[in-house]
């Protein structure tokens, strides 16, 4: 019976960060911004190329605007041999790929809400490792936990303010 009730207490932020992704999308597009197209770019050149090569997917996205359209390509990726290839690793790519695939921009960002909505399960395996008292497991737990939120929300709060979006 404990064991279910961590578990459903541990759920909360997976569907609290679900929700939040869905009811963004619903209220108003926001757009992505910074680095987040450029993961968007990795991501859609791994699916659809099967390569690291993003020139001729900037070139395609300049024209269809899936993903963000025109953009300063010199800034986010290096030149070798003609090709361009990022100056970003690709592990959230990856991550993000699945969602992507299925859903676009909203499911990457739903993969992501979902990973760090799992994340607290795996606090537990690895807070068991603190050979300490029950209370400091918890105070770690929680620790973690409110952590994630401030690193899932972290744009919200220092996004400088632009009144077209607000």
């Amino acid at each position: 019976m404990r064991k279910i009730f961590l578990i459903l207490i541990l759920s909360l932020p997976v569907l609290y960060y679900v929700i939040t992704v869905l009811s963004w999308e619903k209220k108003k597009k926001i757009p992505i911004t910074g680095d987040e197209p450029h993961y968007l770019m990795i991501s859609e050149s791994i699916l659809k190329d099967w390569d690291f090569d993003l020139k001729n997917n900037y070139e395609e996205d300049r024209v269809t605007k899936k993903i963000i359209g025109p953009v300063d390509v010199e800034n986010h990726t290096i030149e070798k041999n003609g090709k361009y290839y990022s100056i970003h690793s690709i592990g959230t790519s990856c991550i993000v790929s699945i969602g992507y695939t299925i859903y676009g921009i909203v499911g990457a960002r739903i993969s992501l809400a979902l990973l760090a909505g799992i994340l607290p399960f795996y606090s537990i395996n690895w807070e068991k490792r603190f050979n300490s008292l029950e209370w400091k497991r918890q105070g770690l737990r929680f620790y973690i936990q409110l952590a994630f939120r401030f690193l899932w929300l972290q744009d919200k709060f220092f996004r400088t303010y632009q009144p077209e979006y607000y």
